[in-house]
């Protein structure tokens, strides 16, 4: 039996052996850092033997005193700046700086076991705590942690619970003794405890005594012990009890190969926490390790929970990356009395390949300055017959939003020492938002001090307090008040900037009739007036400023309020500093910790910049690490909760990297490949969240590119990351800025790779505005002149694309093509002009995007009454003007910077606008670009153009007014363009038509097609003498019309424009007459403006040069529409006026991208009119009828005698044979086809082309014609060893002496051969051959000449149309008078008898006067109707006036009979037979 006992007891000694062995925890383990002390259990646990196996630094720490506090050095006084975490953390926990132990390898309990007592009274310091929980926990698992003391002592104490590598605060909890807080409880079981909570453990130092249970869960592998630490409430550098330690082991999971170390770097400390406040623009990045090769996860979650991590505070959001943006106001905390006043934590949970993952940021929320306000400012004057109301409704507690802040904590006081017993004024009087006090209440004569105290709701240790000084009057009274918009927040102001001040009057019963400010400045008592507007703007920088606002009624009943504003000089008294001093771009980690700064308005930001660039912003952490271009300078930017910054310059040395060669030309893929090399790594940077690295390695590689393939690789890499921040915006700004400097010139290439920086920017952008995040001061001053940058570079004419080929439907090209063509074929761009195009036109759509979401940007730094920013670069001039829409509202009238446009805003587009914004501050962002420099250059015309594009945007603090055609406007926008500051284009002197005036009588007109709504202009190039230009619509001109109502046009006119506007639906004909003026006429007698002599000679032919340039004038709007877009009228009208020079007037209801643009008209005279009599009756015909019967009677009183013995002469007879034209019958042709061509191909390969192809003729006299012959590539006319007809308007040419070839390059076989050029020109039956026998290969061959020259039979020689006219007219006036002039006798029809000279050449003059009448008549102020030649061969078959010819053939009638009668009856007879 004994036997088997004694085996028994040697098994359980063995089992429990074993068991506490290999149990998880083990009470005897207490570990030092490095080394393991291992006491034994017996009493001998610190004998020398024991002793000589501590190491040497900790043997000097055993022997240790009660007084533990006066000794031990937990926290520093002063924090130094640590740039190696690994030192820092070793310098925070190494128990041989901090001077502390295991209190285990101390205490003298440890030599023996206590024995079980009650609550123990005596209380002896240090503290014993023991802790207990799993040491071998498993990675992300909740476990049990229970820390127990023997006594808590008698003083308020904070106990913390840390892991060691002081990125994770377990607990933390204050302990009041015999009060409360007190979260410890007291038992007699310790051992039971911890059998409840499943923590195992061999031994105990005692059984009962007080315990606490929380709870820890390890995220991070490299955690080795678990600390805790007893400090005094007061006093948190004096420790209670030894800081002392357990060792832990974490274990990963089956599921887990790595750990992803998932932390947030710049937060993670428990001890530094950063500040944050609900009115922060706050982002927090997260980042992974370097022990897993990939990760994957699908979302982030982000909470705050108290620092147990049981009590949800507030849901952050959920995020596809690594960073958060929070947004002001956007948290909804939940309320907690100690949100403000302890430590609590961002808690970051992740599942990371397939494992739950958390990081931990501490924060400490700052509960922002409460703002109460009383109505009436500091000093006021009540009347005491009315009631008084004390008004604090526009107070502000900025912990909330202004519409969730309904719940303000109010405390009223009042003090008086005139009525101290008054019940109105006392200590607590209400909590209300307002109190009413009755008539009569008050003292008259006396002064209360009225104060309101406000109590921010997040911590009731913010609260801030305002006095109102009343004084009792007994007359009537106003309550003046000044109200803060801008800049004067808590009564403070920064000096870098203008502040914002209006005056209110609630209580004014009469009109307003004047304000009046006041400043005074310290240590002068005289006030200066500085406005009598209801707004006062204005900056200053004295540390003090007393306001006073002045408003008078217009009964002159006067009200005053005083406002004190002191200056704000931001975050003062601190110092950052850079560590190392040097290193290598890109790659050296520098270290930027800014300590010590003082503000009365935290908490602060930081921004960092390297010269331009900037490196990050808005930063909430205090100790900052980063990477650097080359530089050797860093500006940190530290701002405070109003906005306010400093800068400090920080000398570093950053020099250039070597893994990036130079650039060789003849071997450019070795420095592609070093690019490759060097941003390899980008991606691994962004997979682990260390975008800081990741954005300075893109922009150091963006510094070497030469080429778009290059920055197009540099690029891609970051644009995979997750960009969603107003930081991010600026880096991607700043390198778009470093791609556009680098590949200067910019072609479509380049243009496709910013396109894809300006697609993520407007992203970013509109992920920002969504979110309404805040921008630094210097960031959005970056972005607006980065945009600049943009629009001047991209603004640029960098390429030359082929003119558009206009469709048959096109009415733009109807204006620039040759009238008459035989065909207009419907053709495309080639497919590489449009691939280009496309590149162009997306990054100029993502482009405006940009600019536009930049204005949106600036509603919340510009605001009314502000100077407006304005600034001018390369031919783009940039304005953002702010105005509040009140009443009365005025018209508005903006000049550009560059004084190109006028833009005039009616009132009833300011009301429209205001009313669709929803807020009467208006902010206009102009951009005016000049022809040069505008970035709708690439756009594809048929016709060359000048084009000034004119951006206007409306936004307000609450609403924007939509991109593109989305909402048309009631009222339109006016805006004039002022055309003499035009550039001048050098192609358009291709356009301008040159000709000469050879006689008054003869008319140049030009027809040209003009859209509608737009203007046709003449410009005056060059003239040699006085003529007349009139413009009509839809209507040939007539000389009368001309005469009397065309503007005169004289040398000294060059540069000035006549203009026509179409205000018809559609599109209409414009007709353009040119006249010679002719010289002395009959209206010049009433004409009193002063004239040179004119040089014209008297007569009939006359020779004027002149050159003039038809062109259109459009106001467009562009139109971005995913099929076929470009520039539109559909919104926009035009019109010119002469107003101080001459202006295009464009009215327009939409606002985006407009233009006021020029085109030049195809100017080729087209046809020379002549003129038809249309006789009326006028008074001088018959003074002249009289003047010519007188003097005929007297020639043939004269000559009586002779006429009575003149012999009779026999009838003479003229024979007039008449010539017959024989006409073939198959000889048809059309008046305007009167041409023909026959062209003869080679038969070679290749021979044939589908290009279109040009014809220039020349005749002996000079002039000279071109035509394009335009081909279907599908349907070629020119093909190889053939024979083309084609058939031609005769133009200037009739039949040509000289030809030449032009040829396009558009189709598929270019060049062509051609054997011979026949010309036959129908209308004079005449031939022209020229033999070619060459290749027409490109551009232009010179003139050819040929010496074969056929003439027919039935051609006739080539004369004026004068010479016809006066031919024609010879041969009628002997018809019609039958005579021979003055060679010959004339036998009388009467008496058979002839006449002598005399007789004959008295009819003679009689008839010939009569002509001369009839001719007056037509070319004198009466009437007159042009025809042209085409027109009078059809008005002499079927179209002929009927009308004129009866009045002509009427008046003819009565002049032969007159003269008949005379002579033959009259004279002859009664003269014969009186003989």
């Amino acid at each position: 039996m004994q036997y088997y006992l004694c085996l028994m007891m040697t098994s359980i000694s063995m089992m429990w052996f074993m068991y506490h062995g290999s149990a998880q925890n083990e009470g005897s383990q207490w570990d030092l850092e490095g080394d393991n002390i291992e006491p034994t259990s017996n009493q001998s646990a610190h004998s020398f033997m024991q002793i000589q196996k501590i190491p040497e630094r900790y043997r000097n720490f055993l022997n240790w005193s009660n007084e533990v506090q006066n000794n031990m050095k937990t926290f520093p006084a002063k924090r130094n700046p640590f740039h190696n975490e690994e030192q820092r953390i070793k310098r925070l926990w190494d128990p041989a700086n901090n001077e502390s132990l295991d209190y285990r390898e101390n205490q003298k309990a440890f030599s023996r076991r206590r024995k079980r007592q009650g609550k123990r009274r005596n209380i002896t310091y240090p503290l014993e705590p023991h802790m207990e929980f799993n040491r071998h926990p498993i990675y992300g698992r909740l476990y049990h942690i229970i820390v127990m003391m023997p006594s808590l002592g008698d003083e308020k104490f904070i106990m913390t619970l840390t892991a060691d590598t002081n990125d994770y605060l377990i607990d933390e909890i204050v302990t009041v003794p015999n009060g409360k807080p007190n979260p410890w409880r007291y038992t007699n079981k310790l051992p039971w405890i911890l059998r409840k909570y499943g923590i195992r453990v061999t031994r105990l130092p005692y059984r009962s005594g007080y315990y606490y249970q929380t709870h820890a869960s390890y995220f991070n592998s490299h955690q080795r012990y678990v600390y805790i630490l007893i400090t005094a409430f007061n006093n948190r550098k004096k420790n209670l009890a030894r800081k002392a330690r357990r060792d832990i082991k974490i274990i990963f999971p089956k599921a887990m190969s790595c750990d992803p170390m998932f932390n947030l770097p710049f937060c993670k400390d428990p001890n530094e926490p950063i500040e944050v406040s609900p009115r922060s623009h706050l982002q927090f990045s997260a980042e992974l390790g370097d022990e897993c090769e990939s990760f994957e996860y699908d979302h982030v979650d982000w909470n705050f929970y108290d620092i147990r991590e049981t009590q949800l505070i507030g849901h952050a959001g959920v995020t596809k990356g690594l960073t958060l943006r929070l947004p002001p106001y956007k948290i909804k905390y939940k309320y907690n009395p100690m949100l403000g006043k302890f430590v609590f934590m961002l808690r970051v949970n992740a599942i990371i390949n397939g494992v739950n993952c958390v990081a931990r940021c501490y924060v400490r929320m700052l509960a922002p300055l409460v703002e109460p306000r009383i109505r009436g400012n500091m000093n006021r004057m009540v009347n005491v017959e009315r009631e008084i109301v004390m008004d604090a409704s526009r107070s502000r507690d900025r912990s909330r939003k202004r519409t969730e802040d309904n719940s303000r904590i109010f405390i009223w006081g009042c003090v008086s020492v005139d009525d101290p017993k008054n019940k109105y004024c006392r200590q607590d009087m209400s909590t209300k938002e307002k109190i009413i006090i009755p008539p009569h209440s008050l003292k008259l004569g006396s002064f209360y001090n009225y104060s309101l105290t406000m109590v921010s709701r997040m911590d009731y240790r913010v609260s801030v307090t305002v006095y109102q000084m009343l004084e009792v009057v007994n007359h009537r009274t106003i309550t003046a008040h000044i109200l803060c918009h801008r800049n004067c927040y808590m009564k403070t102001y920064a000096p870098i900037d203008s502040f914002h001040l209006s005056g209110q009057c609630v209580d004014c019963d009469s009109k307003i009739y004047r304000y009046r400010w006041y400043l005074t400045f310290p240590g002068d008592e005289t006030s200066w007036s500085v406005s009598t507007t209801k707004n006062l703007v204005t900056q200053h920088t004295v540390e003090e400023l007393l306001i006073t606002l002045v408003i008078i009624l217009k009964d002159g009943l006067t009200g005053s309020a005083n406002l004190i504003m002191k200056r704000n000089d931001g975050p003062q008294n601190g110092e950052c500093h850079i560590f190392p001093l040097s290193g290598i771009e890109a790659h050296t980690y520098f270290y930027v910790p800014c300590q010590n700064f003082e503000t009365k308005y935290p908490p602060l930001q930081y921004r960092y910049t390297v010269e331009m660039n900037v490196i990050d912003s808005n930063v909430p952490y205090p100790l900052y690490k980063l990477t650097l271009p080359s530089t050797n300078e860093l500006n940190v930017s530290i701002c405070d909760y109003l906005d306010m910054c400093i800068e400090v310059q920080l000398k570093v040395k950053v020099v250039k990297t070597k893994r990036i060669g130079e650039y060789n030309e003849n071997n450019t893929l070795k420095h592609l490949s070093d690019l490759k090399n060097y941003i390899s790594k980008v991606p691994y940077l962004l997979t682990r969240g260390r975008w800081n690295k990741a954005y300075v390695m893109t922009l150091v590689a963006m510094q070497r590119i030469e080429t778009p393939s290059e920055g197009r690789v540099v690029y891609e890499y970051l644009d995979r990351g997750n960009i969603i921040t107003g930081a991010q915006l600026e880096q991607l700004s700043v390198l778009a800025c470093e791609v556009i400097d680098r590949l200067n010139p910019m072609e479509y290439k380049e243009a496709g790779m910013v396109a894809q920086i300006f697609t993520r920017m407007s992203q970013v952008f509109e992920q920002i505005i969504q979110d309404i995040e805040w921008l630094h001061r210097a960031a959005y001053n970056a972005l607006t002149d980065h945009h600049l940058f943009f629009m001047f570079r991209l603004a640029m004419r960098t390429e030359k694309h082929p003119p558009a080929q206009c469709k048959t439907h096109d009415e733009n090209c109807n204006m620039g093509q040759n009238l008459g063509a035989e065909r207009k074929l419907e053709a495309e761009l080639d497919p590489v002009t449009l691939h280009r195009v496309n590149w162009w036109l997306l990054e100029t759509w993502y482009l405006y995007k940009c600019v536009y979401y930049l204005g949106v940007l600036g509603t919340k730094r510009h605001h009314p009454y502000d100077r407006a920013l304005s600034t001018f670069q390369g031919g783009i001039s940039y304005q953002m003007n702010v105005t509040e829409v009140i009443e009365p509202i005025e018209n508005l009238t903006v000049n550009t910077v560059d004084d190109m446009f006028h833009v005039r805003i009616s009132a009833e587009l300011l009301e429209e606008l205001r009313d669709l914004l929803a807020d009467p501050a208006v902010l206009f962002q102009i951009i005016s670009q000049q022809n040069v420099h505008n970035m709708y250059w690439w756009y594809p015309e048929p016709l060359p153009s000048e084009t000034n594009v004119l951006i206007v945007h409306a936004y307000s603090p609450k609403k924007n007014y939509p991109m593109g055609a989305r909402l048309p406007l009631k009222n339109p926008l006016n805006y004039h363009l002022n055309i003499s500051k035009f550039s001048a284009n050098p192609e358009f002197v291709k356009w301008m038509a040159n000709s000469t005036i050879e006689g008054h009588s003869q008319i140049h007109y030009y027809k040209i097609p003009l859209k509608s709504k737009s203007v046709l202009a003449v410009r005056i190039v060059h003239v040699t003498e006085e003529i007349l230009i009139f413009m009509s619509l839809n209507k040939i001109p007539k000389m009368h019309e001309i005469r009397e109502k065309a503007c005169h046009i004289t040398p000294n006119m060059k540069g000035k424009r006549i203009w026509m506007t179409n205000n018809c639906p559609d599109t209409s004909i414009a007709y353009v007459g040119v006249l010679s003026r002719e010289h002395k006429l009959e209206d010049d007698q009433n004409d009193n403006r002063h004239r040179k002599p004119s040089k014209v000679k008297n007569s009939d032919k006359v020779f004027i040069d002149y050159s003039i340039l038809l062109e259109s004038y459009l106001c467009n709007f562009w139109s971005n529409r995913s099929l076929d877009p470009g520039w539109s009228t559909e919104y926009c009208t035009t019109k010119l006026e002469n107003a101080e020079g001459i202006f295009v007037e464009c009215t327009c209801n939409i606002l985006g991208s407009l233009a006021a643009r020029i085109f030049p008209v195809a100017a080729e005279r087209h046809v020379t009119l002549v003129v038809y009599p249309i006789l009326e009756t006028n008074w001088y015909m018959f003074a002249l009828f009289a003047m010519l019967f007188i003097l005929l009677l007297f020639l043939l009183l004269s000559y009586i005698g002779r006429l009575i013995v003149h012999r009779l002469r026999h009838l003479q007879v003229l024979q007039c044979k008449q010539k017959r034209v024989r006409f073939k019958d198959e000889m048809t042709f059309q008046s305007k086809l009167n041409m023909i061509v026959v062209v003869r191909t080679g038969a070679q390969e290749f021979a044939g082309t589908t290009s279109n192809i040009k014809f220039y003729f020349k005749s002996m006299s000079g002039k000279q014609s071109s035509y394009v012959i335009t081909q279907d590539p599908q349907k070629p006319l020119l093909l190889r060893h053939s024979v083309n007809k084609i058939s031609l308007p005769g133009g200037n040419v009739e039949i040509p002496s000289h030809l030449a070839f032009g040829i396009e390059r558009n189709g598929r076989y270019p060049s062509w051969y051609c054997r011979s050029v026949s010309v036959v020109d129908l209308e004079n039956d005449m031939e022209q051959l020229f033999i070619v026998e060459r290749w027409i290969v490109e551009g232009y061959t010179p003139f050819i000449h040929s010496p074969y020259f056929t003439n027919s039979e039935n051609a006739r020689p080539v004369q004026s149309w004068t010479r016809r006219f006066r031919n024609s007219f010879e041969q009628r006036f002997l018809n019609w008078f039958l005579i021979s002039p003055m060679t010959g006798p004339w036998l009388s029809r009467n008496t058979l008898y002839s006449m002598t000279r005399l007789e004959r050449s008295c009819v003679w003059m009689c008839n010939v006067s009569l002509t001369i009448l009839l001719v007056s008549l037509y070319f004198g102020p009466s009437p007159y109707e042009p025809i042209t030649e085409e027109s009078r061969k059809d008005d002499k078959t079927n179209e002929l006036q009927m009308k004129e010819v009866l009045i002509l053939g009427v008046y003819s009638a009565v002049i032969g009979s007159s003269v008949l009668l005379f002579f033959e009856f009259a004279i002859m007879r009664c003269l014969w037979r009186r003989h």
